[in-house]
């Protein structure tokens, strides 16, 4: 992943697709891997820092959300990532389909401790859906 991270076609979408799969593996990552790639996942944190805008698909910030809160406590460097990804699920929470919002809603519970800024998207990003029971 160094090679392609350096890549001009490296995207948000690469950046998420690659944490998102860090999170899918997260129970393989002992102590030796982390260590082992410490680096690169630091780099890869600092490049997705870069990378979310104002034109990130709703579906990449909830992925990044979901697998940030999977490696919290594994892959500390990804917390870096949550007040941008607050931020960003606050200006774009009516545009999240049901399953980007239930990932959401897990990862606030989850992180209900650890960072709690998490759960003041809920009430944004739930109201679509409340609006079509009403």
């Amino acid at each position: 992943i160094e090679k392609e991270m350096s890549s001009p076609i490296f995207d948000v979408i690469h950046a998420a697709t690659a944490i998102h799969r860090l999170a899918r593996w997260q129970g393989t990552l002992n102590e030796q891997v982390q260590h082992r790639y410490k680096l690169l996942i630091e780099e890869l944190v600092a490049k997705a820092l870069v990378l979310v805008d104002d034109v990130t698909p709703p579906t990449t910030v909830a992925t990044m959300i979901w697998a940030t809160a999977k490696l919290w406590a594994k892959v500390p460097a990804t917390q870096q990532l949550m007040p941008l990804l607050v931020d960003a699920a606050q200006w774009m929470a009516t545009s999240f389909k049901e399953q980007e919002m239930a990932n959401i809603v897990w990862s606030a519970a989850h992180l209900r401790h650890e960072a709690p800024q998490l759960s003041s998207v809920i009430p944004a990003v739930m109201q679509p859906l409340i609006c079509q029971v009403e």
